[in-house]
């Protein structure tokens, strides 16, 4: 006899919220550094994506010790900033440049897809995890990255608009 679990992913739910995150932002934020894998970012931009990043694993760490998300979601975006602070270690346009980064953007596609991975599976789990205003303080952080460096990060500005327009606040 099997029971099944009932989740409810609805707009405006925190489920709806960090499965839009995990599926858009994260993506978007992807989509943004790949148009810039050939010239990557001065370090003041780099800086601020770091620090948004920090932002978004602190807020991570708001959930109780204990719960899943802290234990396994809250790590996975950790390493995800690690991997973004090497990305961007390699400065100039040299083709072994190039190459780096194309290497570290490859991690960071692999642990995306990781947290992407996990917050589908585990959606049952999340749901009471979770509150919408973690995820909406997640994408304030990516917002305040977007409106700082709008020029660079110009589909990570639609999926954070797409986050605000669709909550139903």
């Amino acid at each position: 006899m099997s029971t099944e679990i009932t989740v409810d992913a609805s707009r405006g739910t925190a489920l709806w919220g960090i499965n839009l995150f995990r599926s858009d932002a994260l993506s978007q934020l992807m989509n943004d550094l790949l148009h810039r894998e050939r010239i990557g970012l001065l370090d003041e931009q780099c800086d601020k994506v770091k620090l948004a990043l920090g932002e978004i694993v602190n807020i991570a760490s708001s959930i109780p010790d204990g719960s899943w998300f802290r234990g396994t979601i809250w790590k996975e975006l950790q390493d995800f900033a690690d991997i973004y602070s090497h990305w961007n270690s390699h400065s100039g346009n040299d083709p072994d440049i190039v190459q780096r980064r194309q290497t570290e953007l490859r991690k960071l596609r692999n642990k995306r897809n990781r947290i992407a991975r996990r917050i589908r599976k585990n959606q049952h789990v999340l749901q009471n995890d979770l509150d919408l205003q973690l995820v909406d303080n997640m994408y304030a952080a990516f917002g305040k990255l977007a409106h700082s460096l709008p020029e660079v990060f110009v589909n990570l500005t639609k999926a954070v608009e797409r986050f605000m327009n669709r909550k139903g606040d």
